[in-house]
């Protein structure tokens, strides 16, 4: 049962890398630093859009965009982070799994 939930943990960490990678590749190309035409920039994010959107569209349903700024990705990690913390200091303990 252990690996299993270090595995749900890994996965989160893995799941919020994503995210802060897109965040900056999408900084990158909106201050033109990458070229968004150039076919490696386009498929890396796309390869991110497709893994994250998912999760972001239903956070957006609910927060919308401010004032242009997009806050689905601060929310959709600070949460991960949260089910983080209750996987590890409640859900663990609860099926005896060591510390983490």
């Amino acid at each position: 049962m252990e690996k299993v939930i270090g595995l749900v943990y890994f996965l989160m960490d893995f799941f919020v890398t994503l995210i802060f990678i897109r965040v900056i590749v999408s900084w990158l190309i909106s201050f033109e630093v990458l070229p968004a035409y150039h076919p490696i920039v386009s498929r890396i994010l796309d390869i991110l859009h497709q893994a994250t959107e998912p999760a972001m569209e239903r956070i957006r349903r609910v927060v919308p965009l401010f004032a242009g700024f997009d806050f689905s990705p601060i929310v959709l990690v600070a949460l991960i982070w949260i089910a983080q913390g209750i996987l590890i200091n409640y859900i663990a303990p609860l099926l005896g799994v060591g510390n983490f």
